[in-house]
């Protein structure tokens, strides 16, 4: 199925529990049944500094680099901010 692709190929936020994995609902457009577009280049900056439940929780948290709006929420008007957030965020995260 497409959801299964999109959880091997690591293009969606996936928490594994013991009941399968959970799919935070921040990343899709229900009506279109599909990803937002922002999610992959999002996930780019992110992957492999954040897994799983840390990378949910950096969606749904207030951002400093985003004047304190939610990641999940900015980018859908903000994408090329939320991907600097991203960046510098994982910039952190390294010890750079």
């Amino acid at each position: 199925s497409l959801v299964a692709r999109w959880i091997v190929s690591r293009a969606v936020v996936s928490i594994d529990t013991p009941w399968g994995h959970l799919l935070p609902m921040f990343q899709f457009d229900l009506p279109r049944a599909s990803l937002y577009p922002g999610m992959p280049v999002v996930l780019a900056e992110l992957r492999g500094v954040l897994e799983g439940a840390e990378l949910a929780l950096w969606f749904v948290t207030p951002n400093e680099w985003l004047q304190g709006e939610r990641p999940a929420l900015a980018m859908h008007t903000r994408l090329p901010a939320v991907r600097h957030a991203a960046r510098a965020d994982r910039y952190v995260a390294l010890g750079g």
